[in-house]
């Protein structure tokens, strides 16, 4: 927690994987911070893991807006 702290606050340049517990799973990206800027560091996806990518975002959308809430944000991540 610390060291994610630290890179967050720019203090430190550094990858860290932040993850969170989800039904019994723990599901995470790695994140690499430079001057407290964290890109995402997605894996490579072939075009089956993009079109399930795709499909799982229009879902989650959608949920999202049947609850009447604000959707996340569809700012594109930088990928590596």
């Amino acid at each position: 927690m610390l060291s994610a702290l630290r890179k967050a606050l720019g203090l430190v340049d550094g990858t860290e994987e932040l993850t969170c517990e989800h039904r019994g799973d723990w599901l995470g990206i790695p994140l690499r911070f430079t001057s407290g800027r964290p890109v995402a560091c997605w894996p490579a996806l072939n075009a089956d893991e993009e079109a399930q990518l795709t499909a799982t975002l229009t879902k989650l959308r959608g949920a999202y807006q049947a609850l009447g809430c604000p959707a996340p944000s569809s700012t594109p991540l930088e990928t590596t």
